[in-house]
């Protein structure tokens, strides 16, 4: 009985000792160091833990507080390459970005030719304007339409529908928009007087028409003088004919203006150095300067 009351005793002690050296084997890191709840085992001082009021040499360091810096900070060196493709355009199809530059540029291309040759323009027998609007298309001549609408050029919108008499404007400032729409309209028993070639006459101008006044035996009339047509001419200068022999150089004008590069003439590569849609204020007026 004393025997196995003394082989009992040493076994319970024996497992006290494992229990205790696995609970103390517990969450330690290297280093001899507890997670903060007590000492380290085996009597070592050199890496006691902070808890329990040890004072080992090996504390554990603090996190540092968060400190809001700028990206840069980080990425500083860094460059990122996207690709200008597989964009989804107002109908849903995939197009390229290039696609949407070329298109936004002609539309512009198409509005400025319509709008200058309505004006400026003569057809075959006549002025060109002949209460017509533009209706803009693609490439493939298709109407660029969104929910339903198509985009066109009105030909009401062109020149504005006033009440301005003869009397009522002396003096035209044909760099006031206002003013020069007005003096289109300046009326005489009837007649519009911009329209009459024997006072002064607008159209053709494009052609170099109405740009000489011509005597003989007392009458004035106006006649073409052909040194002072544009640098743009086509005859006759209807929308139809002018955009298909200058709609090119006027595009290829518009993309270096974007690009911001006036050397170039391929027109491709100038689109692929355009990064974004639309136009800002500097970019506007350099378009303007490029009409005059």
């Amino acid at each position: 009985m004393k025997k196995n009351t003394l082989l009992m005793l040493c076994f319970a002690f024996v497992l006290g000792l494992s229990t205790f050296a696995f609970a103390g084997c517990n969450n330690v890191p290297p280093g001899g160091t507890t997670d903060g709840g007590g000492a380290s085992s085996g009597g070592n001082t050199g890496g006691g833990s902070t808890g329990g009021g040890n004072t080992g040499g090996g504390s554990t360091e603090q996190p540092v507080a968060p400190e809001l810096k700028n990206m840069s900070y980080y990425f500083s060196g860094v460059k990122a390459e996207y690709f200008k493709n597989e964009i989804r355009n107002e109908n849903n199809s995939l197009v390229t970005f290039n696609d949407l530059l070329d298109r936004q540029i002609d539309v512009l291309a198409q509005d400025l030719i319509y709008r200058l040759t309505y004006v400026y323009g003569y057809g075959e027998t006549d002025h060109n304007r002949n209460n017509t609007s533009l209706e803009l298309k693609n490439v493939d001549n298709q109407n660029f339409i969104l929910n339903g609408n198509k985009a066109i050029v009105n030909y009401e919108n062109l020149i504005a529908n006033t009440t301005y008499k003869e009397n009522q404007l002396t003096e035209v400032n044909l760099n006031n928009v206002e003013d020069f729409q007005q003096s289109l309209l300046i009326t005489n028993y009837n007649n519009n007087i911009l329209l009459r070639k024997t006072s002064f006459s607008l159209t053709g101008a494009i052609e170099g028409d109405n740009m000489l006044l011509y005597e003989l035996d007392g009458a004035k009339t106006l006649v073409k003088n052909a040194s002072a047509n544009w640098l743009m001419i086509s005859t006759p200068s209807n929308y139809e004919t002018y955009y298909t022999n200058n709609k090119d150089t006027i595009k290829l004008g518009i993309a270096q203006i974007l690009a911001n590069n006036k050397t170039s003439s391929n027109y491709d590569e100038l689109l692929s150095s355009i990064n974004n849609l639309g136009y800002n204020d500097n970019q506007k007026e350099e378009i303007i300067n490029y009409i005059y």
